[in-house]
């Protein structure tokens, strides 16, 4: 099976990509999803993000927008919670990884915004990102996720560089205007890395 990893900034068009992908097959992994079941069901990791933020807990219950406020402008708040979570993301994507290989499916893609930074990316056979411009991506977390400008800037401006996506990915697919057009970027993609990854 291949695994195809996917990653780039928020709002850069990444889900419209999965999309096109689960459609010609690829089973898709989301590890925002991974992580939000996550704080759903894992009590012990919820109890270490309140500790080190008390901060983001109202009535007992974590706020996901005030914990974004928290470490979205600060980068050594963030790589505290990323140490907290990673781990436990990963390894529920390592599961899922297995239980497809063992589902016969060809491929499997795995959406993360922080790919690059653990050890997920060493099981993919190709590494691609999506970039768009900055106002774009502004925009579409807002419409998004209903969170006002300074917030969805804030957002953007924490993640990595397009320099550096471009340089460690092996594909980049450009999210510039015209959806159709990464549409049919991403299906050509698909059907490249099948063809020239597979075993």
């Amino acid at each position: 099976m291949i695994v195809i990893g996917l990653t780039g900034g928020s709002g850069t068009g990444k889900s419209t990509v999965m999309a096109v992908w689960a459609g010609l097959g690829a089973y898709c992994i989301d590890a925002d999803e991974v992580y939000h079941r996550l704080l759903r069901t894992d009590a012990a990791l919820v109890e270490a993000i309140r500790c080190a933020f008390p901060a983001a807990f109202f009535d007992g219950r974590l706020d996901r927008k005030a914990l974004g406020r928290l470490v979205f402008a600060d980068a050594a708040r963030r790589r505290a919670l990323e140490a907290l979570t990673h781990g436990a993301v990963i390894r529920e994507i390592e599961d899922l990884l297995a239980a497809v290989r063992r589902g016969g499916y060809r491929a499997a893609a795995v959406d993360a915004v922080a790919l690059l930074d653990g050890s997920l990316a060493a099981r993919c056979a190709a590494v691609v990102c999506v970039l768009a411009p900055f106002e774009a991506r502004l925009a579409r977390i807002v419409a998004r996720d209903g969170v006002d400008a300074s917030y969805a800037r804030a957002r953007v401006a924490a993640g990595r560089r397009d320099e550096d996506y471009r340089a460690r990915c092996d594909f980049v697919l450009e999210n510039n205007a015209d959806p159709d057009a990464l549409v049919r970027a991403a299906e050509t993609l698909y059907h490249q890395i099948l063809e020239n990854y597979s075993n």
